[in-house]
């Protein structure tokens, strides 16, 4: 968790990027330690990425101290902010 704002306002926060448009997840077989950063520059190529940017507001008494601790998406869901491109 991190503090968004300051004073009396100040609000616990977690956040998240979201691809825009899921897609499957394929784990390649491979032996290349540079495999994620060679699909990126193949995903790049044919096209452009977008990330939603996501905040998710501390409700109740959600623990800060833990960050073992989850937030429940039903007690405190994900707000996209911001998109990414």
């Amino acid at each position: 968790p991190y503090q968004l704002g300051n004073g009396a306002d100040a609000v616990a926060v977690k956040y998240s990027a979201m691809p825009c448009e899921p897609k499957p997840v394929v784990i390649p077989k491979t032996t290349d330690p540079n495999y994620l950063r060679t699909a990126m520059v193949e995903t790049l190529k044919t096209g452009g990425a977008c990330m939603r940017f996501m905040v998710q507001v501390r409700t109740g008494d959600m623990s800060v101290e833990d960050p073992r601790y989850e937030w429940l998406e039903s007690e405190a869901p994900f707000q996209e902010v911001a998109r990414i491109d």
